[in-house]
């Protein structure tokens, strides 16, 4: 299993790796630059592989409960998204040269369909798989956070969506963590309402790119204002609906453990009659 997965993000490193040569070179970019990339590409990569290394015993068919002996399709699919990552930074921080607006705009189309293929082969062939689930939450919830944080340097995101899509993470990640810290982690699951905050913004921030490079007549400012505007009121909307998970899940854990809290009591007390006696 290891040296198969192992073997996946290899390939997949010496094709970004070629990829971004090949952008080194036409584009004559600095060396430096051009290193710092690759050794976070490199990096990236490896803490992947340590990733699903410490996850192994999530690997295993939801519907079957069988193990898994190597990623399927879909777990592929979804570590392209995952691994692209540094390729898609290194792709915005140089948009301003020629052409390199068609070859972002592309990238990202293509890394965001992946988001949807990937689903519909788990579905249609019965690949769900426990990691899977969570490599796909982490690579959505990734892959946005560092578009935002770009786009909002390159002024492509307003002010108020950048801080409501950094709530909106933020609130993820804090809670998750937070329950796998007091030893209560939540299941992975998807929701309609984080169908919905995903896939609209995703599809927002490709509406946004074409808009940033091919569409800057004036004109067409309201319409991208009033997009901007929907997608913020779906974030915002089920972000209660992540809010309400959490509390669903603290009342759980504070359920289970006031029971082991009298299951113990009674332990305890059942003890010291039998000693008693």
């Amino acid at each position: 299993m290891e040296r198969k997965t192992a073997k996946i993000l290899f390939i997949y490193t010496v094709i970004e790796t070629t990829f971004l040569f090949i952008l080194y070179e036409v584009y004559a970019i600095h060396i430096n630059s051009f290193l710092a990339f690759l050794i976070t590409l490199f990096l990236w990569n490896t803490l992947i592989f340590f990733f699903l290394l410490t996850y192994r015993k999530e690997f295993y068919n939801i519907s079957t409960q069988e193990p898994m002996h190597e990623l399927n399709l879909a777990n592929k699919i979804t570590l392209i998204r995952i691994s692209f990552l540094p390729v898609i930074a290194f792709l915005l921080r140089y948009n301003s040269l020629p052409y390199m607006d068609i070859i972002l705009t592309v990238s990202l189309i293509l890394i965001f369909v992946t988001d949807f293929v990937d689903g519909k082969i788990a579905r249609w062939y019965k690949q769900e798989t426990k990691i899977g689930k969570m490599l796909d939450s982490m690579s959505d919830y990734a892959l946005i956070g560092l578009v935002s944080v770009i786009y909002y340097q390159n002024n492509i995101l307003p002010t108020w969506f950048f801080i409501l899509i950094l709530a909106r993470l933020s609130l993820q990640t804090l809670g998750m963590c937070i329950y796998t810290l007091i030893d209560h982690p939540m299941q992975v699951q998807s929701t309609i309402g984080g169908k919905i905050t995903i896939a609209s913004v995703m599809l927002l921030y490709v509406v946004e790119l074409l808009r940033f490079f091919f569409l800057k007549n004036s004109r067409f400012i309201p319409i991208f204002l009033f997009a901007e505007y929907c997608v913020g009121v779906l974030v915002f909307i089920f972000m209660f609906e992540k809010i309400y998970l959490f509390l669903q899940h603290q009342k759980n854990y504070v359920s289970q453990k006031k029971r082991r809290t009298n299951e113990q009591s009674y332990t305890c007390n059942t003890d010291k009659k039998d000693r008693q006696e």
